[in-house]
């Protein structure tokens, strides 16, 4: 995961990621099919330790704190980051979405979307 978010797909080669696996290329290709199903793993994980984790944590505030928690840690994470890699799922949408079909229609990305899209729209909707 860490490769391509630092990297993107496209600037990530088999070579980087059998590296940092410890692994041979030909291992990784057993193991994951190609490149791009990996990537697509990868992503899937991204949003279930990241994205799902903090939406989870975030609706359990107040919804003015929601909204400052969540920026504050945004900042934070972008601050403390040395590689300066940004959100994967932003990098995706970027790089990917426009020219893979099937990466700009993924469930896991939609379902964590619209859920922050309607989390947003419900809180708007209450008038704090």
């Amino acid at each position: 995961m860490n490769c391509f978010w630092a990297q993107g797909f496209e600037q990530t080669s088999v070579r980087d990621l059998a590296e940092q696996m410890g692994i041979t290329g030909a291992s990784l290709y057993n193991a994951f099919g190609d490149k791009r199903s990996l990537y697509r793993r990868a992503f899937v994980h991204y949003l279930a330790q990241t994205v799902r984790d903090r939406v989870a944590r975030l609706e359990k505030l107040p919804p003015a704190l929601a909204i400052r928690t969540f920026f504050d840690e945004i900042i934070e994470r972008s601050v403390d980051d040395e590689q300066r890699r940004g959100c994967m799922l932003v990098n995706a949408a970027l790089e990917l979405a426009p020219y893979d079909r099937v990466l700009a229609r993924s469930r896991p990305q939609r379902e964590v979307l619209e859920g922050a899209a309607n989390g947003a729209l419900a809180l708007l909707g209450t008038g704090e």
